[in-house]
């Protein structure tokens, strides 16, 4: 007879505990996997429709003997991606954007290898500096695909469109039946375990905009050995520090010793015809 897969003793980025969302209380911790199994027989669990969620609701199943239980988690799982695909700020094209696919040059060598460093580690703090069109939002975008594909949440946004969607947050009516408030949408951006912000020094400098873009890069850079951050600006030269047209507390943080500040050269790849 088929044993049932060992249940991990994790606690995801979601904050859900062994894939359960406010499980009930139990008797007797000794026997808690059995109380547990009874409990699902009863249908009072409920599931996470993370990877750990995933894998619980299977495990629970076969041990209730549920022949139901390989597709609930199927649907718990295509939720899940559904989930991460919403949220990642991706064009449908653009998901199929890979490092394997990156072209790799002299100019661009060093941000590739930091990049998939960064990743395969999963923290980090780099900052990609270069003129317009030679790949940094490429391979931004593979970082995101390539840490989304690892079942773990993954934001590309640029600095302006970060900041209107994080403000939109504020109006109900653009809620679509989850919990996008203002808080959430925060949340994620802080504790994402990639975000990759374009466009650093394009955007309208307000008060709050201001602020809050100050605030978010501050929670990033404290975060840099448990999560991977990947920003980037357009600049022809190397800026001179306080040059760079980065709030000066933002530039002081991007380049931290423990970071790294990556200049991508080359030719504007948009004007070379495929």
């Amino acid at each position: 007879m088929e044993q049932p897969t060992p249940l991990p003793s994790l606690q995801t980025e979601c904050g859900c505990r062994f894939g359960l969302i406010n499980p009930p209380e139990v008797e007797n911790k000794v026997r808690l996997v059995e109380e547990r199994t009874e409990q699902y027989k009863a249908g009072l669990l409920t599931f996470c429709d993370c990877r750990l969620g995933q894998g619980a609701q299977l495990f629970y199943a076969k041990r209730a003997q549920n022949p139901y239980g390989k597709e609930l988690a199927e649907a718990a799982r295509l939720r899940r991606l559904a989930w991460l695909e919403k949220i990642d700020g991706l064009k449908d094209g653009e998901r199929t954007l890979s490092l394997a696919d990156y072209r790799v040059g002299p100019h661009n060598r060093r941000a590739a290898d930091a990049v998939a460093a960064g990743i395969e580690q999963g923290h980090g703090l780099f900052t990609l500096w270069g003129p317009f069109g030679v790949g940094k939002t490429a391979l931004m975008m593979s970082a995101v695909n390539a840490v989304r594909n690892q079942d773990r949440t993954a934001i590309y946004r640029t600095t302006a469109d970060m900041l209107t969607w994080l403000r939109a947050g504020f109006d109900q009516s653009q809620r679509d039946g989850e919990d996008f408030s203002y808080d959430k949408r925060w949340q994620l951006l802080v504790n994402a375990r990639c975000l990759a912000l374009d466009e650093m020094t394009a955007f309208s400098v307000t008060p709050w905009a201001a602020e809050r873009f100050e605030r978010l890069i501050d929670e990033r850079w404290r975060s840099q050995r448990d999560l991977l951050t990947i920003c980037a600006f357009n600049a022809s030269e190397e800026p001179e520090e306080g040059s760079s047209g980065l709030p000066g507390v933002v530039e002081s943080r991007l380049r931290d010793v423990r970071a790294q500040w990556i200049n991508v050269g080359g030719k504007d790849m948009r004007r070379v015809r495929r």
